[in-house]
């Protein structure tokens, strides 16, 4: 196959590529977050941490590097270059090579090996078992859709599996770009609000001209209210309301006096 005959076969299986894989994974990945989210927001009690492809790899411990740039570098080259070569070849290649009903059998396996978190949320979370069982049938149906498309790219001929290949990196490096962006508009979101609660002016503490409501009711009381003129400012009025509280007071020793 030249070149040119894979860019036509890249072309011509983008529209199945599409329907096959695209959209199963979309409506899966929107199934498993709303599950997810669910699931451990009823359990403990508040939103669960993000999860995405970046913190989970079960091949590649986060420990064992340096900084979270090596670490997503190392888990970028695994899911977008080394994970799909070596699936489409384990799985479909080398059994295509034997019998074709091998190679379908491989492609069910596939599927029902990478729902491998909705099989936790079936575990962790008994209190939801529907939506965890339908999260799980959902992701499952989703890999089954899309082994199905490499299938049929596989078929067309041996050497089609670079195309196969091919789509299976361009699956892959979709879903990891897509989280990444995902997080880092998650990480600014929360850095503004963070930023904005920093920022957010302090209130001082009740000053008398935050108590004018009541001063100004307490002088209308004993009518000293349109003693204070505009220009007066926060000190006399301050005064004023002294004046005014010993006035209601001296008011009431007299009343008690005459009982």
């Amino acid at each position: 196959m030249t070149f040119t005959d894979f860019l036509l076969a890249f072309v011509e299986f983008m529209p199945l590529f599409v329907i096959l894989d695209l959209i199963p994974t979309l409506v899966a990945s929107i199934v498993d977050d709303y599950v997810v989210r669910k699931c451990l927001l009823k359990q403990t009690g508040k939103a669960p941490k993000h999860q995405t492809i970046l913190s989970y790899s079960p091949l590649i411990p986060k420990s064992i590097y340096l900084g979270q740039l090596t670490h997503l570098y190392a888990t970028g080259i695994f899911v977008i270059l080394i994970a799909p070569f070596v699936e489409e070849i384990v799985f479909r290649g080398v059994p295509l090579m034997i019998h074709p009903l091998l190679a379908w059998v491989g492609t069910i396996g596939w599927a029902l090996s990478h729902p491998i978190r909705a099989v936790a949320t079936l575990e962790v979370c008994p209190h939801e078992q529907k939506l965890a069982i339908i999260n799980m049938i959902t992701l499952a149906g989703s890999f089954l859709a899309s082994g199905v498309f490499y299938m049929l790219v596989w078929l067309r001929g041996f050497e089609y599996g670079a195309v196969a290949i091919s789509y299976h990196m361009f699956h892959n490096a979709s879903v990891f770009f897509g989280n990444l962006i995902q997080e880092k508009l998650a990480h600014r979101k929360k850095k503004q609000y963070i930023k904005r609660r920093i920022t957010q002016p302090i209130t001082p503490p009740a000053e008398p001209s935050e108590k004018a409501p009541v001063a100004r009711r307490v002088l209308r009381y004993v009518g000293l209210e349109n003693s204070i003129s505009p220009a007066t400012g926060e000190r006399e009025e301050t005064q004023k309301m002294a004046h005014a509280i010993e006035f209601i007071k001296e008011r009431r020793r007299r009343a008690l006096r005459r009982v």
